[in-house]
Parts: structure tokens; sequence; C-alpha cells
């Protein structure tokens, strides 16, 4: 998997320098980040689109399978100049973005947070500017399982298609958060997050929003009915 979330460093954002000064790029753990003689700083999308396909290809030369890139979250690499509340600067974001799968034969996987309001469509959850939703092929949904009998304290998820402009909606999937101890490059070990996908789910969209509303009405017509059987007595 490549992905072009980079460590976090210090300096200045990238952004505000011109992009000749941005030449030599970092490979360590395949996380690029530009950096001149003077820092190492984040990489910002637009601006650093032509250094992150360059970054691709050079790893790709050297023997790496790159078919994947992920983003996460995106709202960490939207240039300063960049409202990400408002639909037509975040289209101009992304539109570099929404290139490069087709010019380097690969899938993008953008990763966006959702809010807390549970009592809206899934849809409009994506924090941020509706662009960020309709500017994707295909938009998946990661949840709380609704019948985790831990709650929101629970690990169990589920994934959810919330919407797809070249098919039909795939099933739900249930899934386990988890962590993992792993074995870097250079013999070191680490812990990781893991996600464990167990299967196919009943649960549907439906059932993962709207639900306060649902669950508000039931105590407002059960207030209602107590309150007129206390009146017929």
């Amino acid at each position: 998997m490549f992905s072009s979330a980079p460590q976090r460093t210090t300096g200045e954002a990238s952004s505000n320098r011109d992009l000749p000064q941005r030449e030599r790029i970092s490979h360590e753990s395949h996380q690029p980040r530009i950096s001149d003689e003077h820092d190492e700083s984040l990489m910002t999308l637009p601006d650093d689109v032509p250094l992150l396909e360059e970054n691709i290809q050079r790893l790709r030369a050297h023997g790496g399978a790159v078919g994947l890139l992920v983003i996460d979250p995106i709202g960490a690499f939207l240039s300063a100049d960049i409202d990400s509340h408002r639909d037509a600067s975040v289209r101009r974001a992304l539109a570099p973005v929404a290139q490069m799968p087709e010019r380097l034969d690969l899938a993008v996987l953008v990763v966006a947070h959702l809010t807390k309001d549970e009592s809206t469509r899934m849809i409009n959850r994506v924090n941020g500017a509706g662009a960020f939703v309709n500017a994707a092929r295909s938009v998946l949904a990661l949840a709380p399982h609704p019948d985790d009998p831990d709650g929101e304290d629970g690990d169990q998820r589920v994934l959810v298609h919330v919407r797809g402009n070249w098919w039909r909606p795939s099933p739900a999937l249930s899934a386990q958060v988890g962590d993992a101890e792993i074995t870097l490059d250079d013999g070191t070990q680490t812990t990781i997050g893991l996600l464990r996908i167990s299967g196919e789910s009943d649960i549907t969209l439906e059932d993962l929003q709207g639900r306060k509303d649902e669950t508000s009405r039931g105590d407002v017509e059960e207030a209602l009915l107590a309150a007129l059987g206390t009146a017929r007595n």
C-alpha cells in the first residue's frame, strides 16, 4: 500500500514556496515529504500533485508496486488557500487528484471524518463541503455497529456503501478494530491499528442514519400516549 500521508514535521507549509525550490523528496517509509535546504514540510494539495506523481513514478521505477494512493485525512493536506466548506474551492483542490487514477493507473482512496450528528443522512455527515462526496466515484462509511453490546465504546464496526456512480451498492461488511505487532524493514517492531473484516452484514444504510430522530419520535409518542391514558383515568 502506498500512502501520501507524510510524517509530521516542523516548518512552514510548502504551498508558499515556488515549485523549483522543492526538488528533494524523502522516501522514508514510502511517505513523501517536501524538502529544501531549509526545512521539511507537509505535502499539500493541489499544489504538490506534480511532485506526488513524480514520486509515484520514481517508486515504480525502483520496483515498487504502487497501485493505491491513500490520503488520510484529506483535510490535513489541503492548501491554506482552500476553503474546505466551499464546494467550488474543494473541487478546485480535488480536480488534479481525481485525474491521477487514469493517468497513473491506480486507485485513490480519500479519507474524511464524519460529523457526530446521527439524525441526518450519512451522505451529509461527511465533514466539510459536499464536494468531498460529489467528486467521488464511490463513497463508503465506517461506523460503529448498531448491535455492538458496548455501544460506541465497543470495537465492532460496519462498512456500508453510501453511494456509487458506476455500480449498484455493495453489501455491508462487519468489521472489528484492534491492533497488531509488525516488524519494520530495519528489524524493529511497532504496533499498528488493524481492521479485521469478518464477512457480510445484514445492516443497511438506513439502519445507520436518522436513528436519533426515530428514537426521539418514539419517546414523544410514548409520552403522548401516557398523557392521554392518564387523562382518561
